[in-house]
């Protein structure tokens, strides 16, 4: 069974079909890339992946499971989530530490989110994180 298997998922905004029959497998371990030019739908494509948008066709499955009308949270908890290119970084610290950092504002956290950028500057984020398996 495949990690991820995405048949035929289509969406339109208006009269533009921006995603037409995208189709992909991907088995476990496997690394894949999306390349394109500018406007060919690839960040499209990973808002369909990740919920963000839902397809006006098609069916999006994780490890068998049909994830195609799930919210965005569903789908993160599920395993699958993205970044946005207009995020900021924490220069002084590495790319794991600043992933981590940012799930002190997630919805089930106890600490609010105005609080994240002081908790990273001081470390005590550290504290709290905890790897799920």
């Amino acid at each position: 069974m495949a990690l991820l298997d995405v048949n035929n998922l289509s969406i339109s905004f208006g009269g533009l079909r921006a995603v037409d029959n995208f189709n992909i497998t991907i088995e476990k371990g496997e690394l894949y890339g999306l390349i394109g030019p500018n406007g060919a739908g690839k960040t499209t494509v990973f808002n369909l992946l990740t919920g963000v948008y839902k397809p006006n066709e098609g069916i999006i499955r994780l490890d068998g499971d049909d994830i195609t009308r799930k919210s965005t949270i569903e789908i993160n908890h599920a395993g699958i989530a993205r970044t946005f290119q207009n995020i900021r970084l924490f220069r002084n610290m590495s790319v794991i530490d600043n992933v981590k950092v940012w799930t002190c504002g997630e919805s089930s956290s106890t600490v609010p989110l105005r609080e994240c950028s002081t908790w990273a500057s001081t470390g005590k984020w550290k504290k709290r994180w905890i790897m799920k398996p």
